[in-house]
């Protein structure tokens, strides 16, 4: 049991370093007609299976990229694709942590 120690250690080292929150985004809006969130990156012959349809000028908050998509967060635990074509960076848009929306 004494010599798994030193690997079990470094993996738990990893592991607290894969965790770590990304702070690198970029923030923009939808351009196109009716551009379409997706569930994944649909290499498959049909292609992704979409999630929604947005209007045009939504605000977007893009945390990764493909080839062809960008990966959106949706909320801490949730994204989405959004093709890159359908995505126009904006630097004014001033984003916060979190909103707060309730019911009134």
């Amino acid at each position: 049991m004494i010599r798994f120690l030193p690997l079990l250690s470094i993996f738990c080292v990893f592991l607290a370093g894969a965790q770590s929150p990304k702070n690198n985004f970029v923030t923009g809006k939808t351009t196109g007609s009716l551009p379409s969130l997706e569930y994944g990156l649909g290499y498959d012959r049909l292609g992704a299976a979409k999630i929604t349809f947005l209007d045009t000028n939504v605000v977007i908050k893009v945390v990764d990229s493909t080839a062809v998509n960008y990966k959106v967060q949706l909320s801490n635990n949730h994204f989405a694709y959004l093709l890159k074509s359908n995505f126009k960076k904006d630097t004014t848009i001033k984003t916060q942590p979190y909103y707060l929306t309730a019911s009134i």
